[in-house]
């Protein structure tokens, strides 16, 4: 939290402490910026002398808090990517810095009233040890462009290390156990830059249109496998980058490649809040616009997913799961079916499965997504 944030704390400390007052006697426990904001607006109805306007200026730095007992447990989000978490005891005016782990932990004592020593924790440092790290706001929602930055950048700095890695990585593709792109009889980076030559100068004497089936064995002998395009013409330009990887590499030609790839098969889209459905849903609680984009979204994808296998040249089964609640009191919608279709769409499902309470016994009804 920044000492301009502290400092209109401190200032308006007794009115500010009073604010956190009324959130200890709402209703709900859990609030996002809007419930924080509405809560003061409903303070100020009350009490018109307080400093509104300093207060809204601090709420307007939070992203959510939690009232629980004596105390609220607030936290700030200042710039992207960093927060803050604090505790706030109302009774004993006075507030500390917390760390992330202590605030999940309330949390998770404010959904099950007990605190418990077995909480799931899921560890991903073990990424963040082995991957670039995004240390500028700026990067964050290009992470596929930056990393293919660092990748080609890094290619091109120690070039006999990640010809190595690349080379083992495209060994990686697989599908129903068939192997995709290269075969063992290309055994080393640089057999592969000799049969990539070789392929080029067969495929030249090919039109452009000619299919894979009909020289697929010829390339099979050759090294290369389904998965590397559907067409001479497009094998010929798919090799043509990898050959450019392994010797001037860079994030352009990277990014292209490894679109060119069949390397997804399988989506799932988890999306637990709402009546998840195709009919009689909109207008509930929680459900409208997001229903409709992921369902549109889920049909797009479907079409992407083929199209992209099917240049590539490779004939594979896609499936695609939305993963959401079952509610059994399902309101008259089919919320309450294990499976579902998706309409107009081959092979895509909407899969629900129950929640359940700390002790085991399944939610029959709707939960607001801020529950969730």
């Amino acid at each position: 939290m920044s000492k301009k944030i502290i400092s209109l704390i401190e200032e308006n400390k007794q009115f500010f402490f009073g604010y956190l007052n009324k959130l200890l006697h709402s209703e709900n426990k859990l609030f996002v910026k809007g419930n924080l904001l509405d809560i003061l607006y409903e303070y100020k109805q009350s009490d018109e002398k307080g400093n509104y306007e300093a207060v809204e200026r601090i709420l307007k730095r939070t992203t959510e808090a939690v009232s629980l007992s004596n105390s609220v447990y607030f936290e700030f989000r200042e710039k992207i990517g960093d927060s803050d978490y604090y505790h706030f005891n109302v009774e004993e005016y006075y507030y500390e810095k917390i760390s992330t782990t202590d605030y999940l932990k309330i949390k998770e004592e404010y959904v099950t009233s007990e605190t418990k020593e077995d909480l799931l924790t899921l560890n991903f440092k073990t990424f963040y040890d082995k991957f670039p790290g995004i240390k500028e706001p700026k990067n964050i929602g290009r992470g596929v462009e930056y990393l293919n930055r660092y990748l080609s950048s890094t290619m091109f700095t120690n070039p006999e290390k990640t010809r190595g890695a690349l080379f083992e990585f495209l060994f990686l593709h697989k599908y129903k156990n068939q192997q995709l792109i290269v075969n063992d009889r290309i055994d080393s980076p640089e057999k592969l830059s000799s049969s990539i030559d070789a392929a080029i100068s067969f495929l030249r004497k090919k039109n452009d249109d000619e299919p894979f089936e009909n020289f697929r064995h010829q390339l099979q002998e050759l090294g290369f496998e389904q998965g590397i395009g559907n067409t001479a013409s497009s094998v010929i330009e798919n090799l043509e980058l990898l050959d450019r990887l392994l010797t001037s590499p860079d994030h352009l030609a990277l990014k292209e490649f490894l679109s060119r790839i069949p390397m997804i098969f399988n989506i799932v889209i988890v999306s637990p809040h709402g009546f998840f459905g195709q009919e009689g849903v909109l207008g509930k609680p929680d459900t409208g616009g997001q229903v409709v984009y992921i369902l549109d979204q889920v049909k797009a994808l479907e079409k992407a997913m083929k199209k992209s296998l099917e240049v590539s040249g490779l004939k594979a089964e896609t499936k695609i799961i939305i993963l959401t609640r079952l509610i059994p009191n399902s309101e008259g919608t089919k919320c309450n079916q294990r499976l579902e279709k998706v309409h107009e769409t081959e092979n895509s499902w909407i899969l629900r499965v129950p929640f359940r309470t700390f002790n085991k016994n399944v939610t029959d009804n709707w939960i607001s997504r801020f529950e969730i």
